[in-house]
């Protein structure tokens, strides 16, 4: 790790870091990652490291997996993404759904597409707060969530993690959220 890289002077000049220490990271400077490989990453020395986080869960599947590239190149030729507000959808998005659904063993389910753990939390949070409403109940809002437990970093999902550098600074969690 060369904390007088141009790469580095760049990132810390530009590139605000999640869960990290500033004054360290400017000390120190940032690990460059430049290239995966199946579970590991490998730095600008080419050292390997496993990557026991799935690049912070998003390569659950690893990294540089060549049939997997060839199918998302693909489907971008034809459409990389859509959203699925106000009635719109996409084939893929249909047919996943199903395949979803039918593996889940739930007839009546629906499936529902975010594009982050944090967002999927939030959601789940505010569609038991709408259930609770529509049933009469809008103040029945308690979630109880794990102590020490990482669920994301949006407010909600903040609220919901068991740890205090989620909370301090922040004001969280919101009220109405237990940590066991």
């Amino acid at each position: 790790m060369n904390a007088h890289s141009e790469i580095n002077a760049t990132d810390l000049a530009y590139h605000l870091h999640s869960q990290t220490n500033p004054q360290a990271l400017s000390r120190e400077g940032a690990y460059i990652i430049v290239k995966g490989d199946g579970t590991h990453v490998i730095d600008e020395n080419g050292k390997r490291y496993i990557d026991a986080m799935a690049g912070l869960w998003c390569a659950s599947l690893g990294f540089n997996n060549q049939r997997l590239g060839r199918a998302a190149a693909k489907q971008y030729e034809e459409l990389g993404y859509y959203h699925s507000f106000y009635g719109r959808t996409n084939p893929k998005a249909a047919t996943l759904s199903k395949k979803l659904v039918e593996l889940t063993g739930m007839p009546n389910g629906k499936a529902f597409f975010v594009t982050s753990g944090s967002e999927a939390n939030e959601t789940m949070v505010k569609l038991a707060w709408l259930y609770h409403a529509s049933r009469g109940k809008p103040t029945k809002r308690k979630v109880i969530a794990r102590d020490r437990a990482f669920h994301g970093s949006t407010i909600v999902a903040g609220s919901m993690c068991g740890l205090e550098m989620m909370h301090r600074e922040f004001g969280l969690p919101l009220p109405g959220f237990i940590h066991t």
